[in-house]
């Protein structure tokens, strides 16, 4: 019985575990591991694992910080996107909104710069293309 229990509850999710959703909102941190990169949080939706890497930005009362300067019991706004009950953060802040602008200081140095150039998708690198 406890068996068939537990699998009822375990079909009842509301979204295939492929499916990846944007996310927003925020959430009190329950417990922090900085160094494995994810934080445990409750949401208004109920409990989720955080998790975030070099990519990610963060903003601590409006000034840019090189992780989440978070404790638990701190109330951290984020988005990013979700799957499968975990999020991964695009940009997280603690206190008030940061000015985001589109600027190239903003983003990672790792993160390729987007262009809106229609042939940009056309033609591959040169040592991405097939040798012939």
């Amino acid at each position: 019985m406890a068996a068939l229990l537990l699998l009822g509850c375990s079909s009842s999710r509301n979204s295939a575990p492929d499916v990846v959703l944007p996310q927003q909102g925020k959430a009190v941190i329950l417990t922090m591991h900085p160094h494995m990169g994810y934080a445990v949080v409750h949401a208004d939706n109920g409990t989720h694992i955080i998790w975030w890497d070099q990519h990610s930005l963060f903003f601590y009362n409006g000034q840019r910080s090189k992780t989440l300067l978070a404790k638990p019991g701190d109330t951290v706004h984020f988005d990013g996107f979700a799957a499968d009950g975990e999020v991964y953060i695009g940009t997280a802040w603690l206190g008030p909104e940061p000015v985001m602008l589109t600027s190239p200081a903003l983003a990672p140095p790792q993160r390729p710069a987007l262009t809106t150039r229609p042939d940009a998708l056309e033609h591959a690198p040169v040592k991405l293309q097939p040798k012939g």
